[in-house]
Order: structure tokens, then sequence, then C-alpha cells
């Protein structure tokens, strides 16, 4: 039973993640053009080695402030990002370093994917049991 439990907790993640990222979505209303002005390059430590991640810095105008932030989308390949490049920016009136890059967020493909992984593992339980 406790393998059907991690399906159960990776389908309830998943849905957490989606209703997060819907909600963000609600948030982030004022749409203004924004743009990427660097890309910072991290590296990723995992069980079988270490690897890069660029993140892009983006900076757009509120109105009132100029925001410049590191962005929560990555890429292993740097030239996913330029620097320059216009993008559209939706943010948080309430909280103006809150945003999402064209409407985007990471969650809900994140919780998408939790979701599959969750009904994957349940359903090799359920057929495994009735073998």
């Amino acid at each position: 039973m406790g393998t059907l439990m991690v399906g159960v907790i990776l389908i309830g993640a998943g849905i957490i993640f989606i209703i997060m990222g819907q909600n963000k979505k609600k948030r982030c209303t004022v749409a203004v053009p924004g743009r990427i002005i660097d890309v910072l390059k991290e590296r990723n430590y995992t069980d079988e080695g270490s690897n890069w991640h660029y993140y892009p810095v983006y900076e757009y105008w509120t109105g009132y402030q100029m925001v410049r932030k590191k962005g929560g989308d990555y890429s292993g390949s740097k030239r996913k990002y330029r620097i320059g490049q216009t993008v559209m920016i939706l943010f948080n009136p309430q909280d103006p370093g809150e945003f999402t890059v064209g409407g985007k967020t990471a969650d809900t493909p994140l919780g998408a994917m939790l979701i599959i992984l969750g009904l994957i593992v349940i359903v090799a339980v359920l057929a495994n049991n009735f073998r």
C-alpha cells in the first residue's frame, strides 16, 4: 500500500501546483513590455552529477518603478534566452515583483506531469495486484 500512497501524493501535489499556477495568473493582471537583461548560469547538482541551468533576468516598468528580477523558468541551453529580447510581462499590481511571462507559469506543466506520474504509479500498483 505504500507505493499506492506515493501515487496519491503525486496526484495531490500536481493538483496543488496547478491551483497555484491558476491563482498566480489571476493575480498577475497588468500587462507591460519587458526585456531580458541578463542570463544567469547556475550549477544544478543531482545524484547523477551536475549540470548548468540558465535563468533569464527580466526588467520591466510598472508605471512607478523599474523591476529587475530573475525568472522562475530555466533552460539547459543559454541560447534559449537572448539578452535584449522583448517579452510580455504580466505582473501583480499588489506585488509588482510577482510576474509571469506571457501569462504562463511553470506550475501548470509541472502539476500535469506530477498527476500523470501519479496515475502511472497507481495503475502499475493496481495491475500488479491483479496478477
